[in-house]
């Protein structure tokens, strides 16, 4: 696959809303970079419920809280995550995120497939 170089500027991507709570821009997915990297960001309103407790089995994922506070599980323990919180979740660990607070919170999540999985898709 070829690999073009690609900007997106502020509140530039493909976004889509998820139920009436949560607005997601993708800013990189899979087929552009051939299955290697995924970045999302998304803006919840309070009470967003975000994304339940689950795993990735060949899928690196990682948090970065920009805006607000989010509340992120990370292998059964909850934690509130303030802006400039990193988060990273390796393989087959549990993980999800909310917003059960009063402010609208922004936060980017980013997934990378390990070089074997990602050959493996390709095939």
């Amino acid at each position: 696959m070829t690999q073009l170089p690609r900007i997106l500027l502020p509140g530039e991507g493909e976004s889509v809303q998820i139920g009436t709570t949560t607005h997601t821009h993708f800013k990189a997915v899979g087929s552009e970079s051939d299955n290697r990297l995924g970045l999302f960001e998304h803006r919840m309103e309070p009470g967003a419920p975000g994304a339940s407790p689950h795993i990735h089995r060949e899928q690196l994922e990682a948090f970065y809280v920009l805006d607000g506070v989010v509340e992120l599980n990370l292998d059964g323990r909850s934690f509130p995550a303030p802006r400039g919180t990193f988060v990273n979740v390796p393989e087959n660990m549990s993980h999800g995120f909310r917003n059960p607070y009063q402010d609208q919170a922004t936060g980017s999540r980013r997934c990378c497939a390990p070089p074997a999985a990602a050959s493996a898709r390709r095939r």
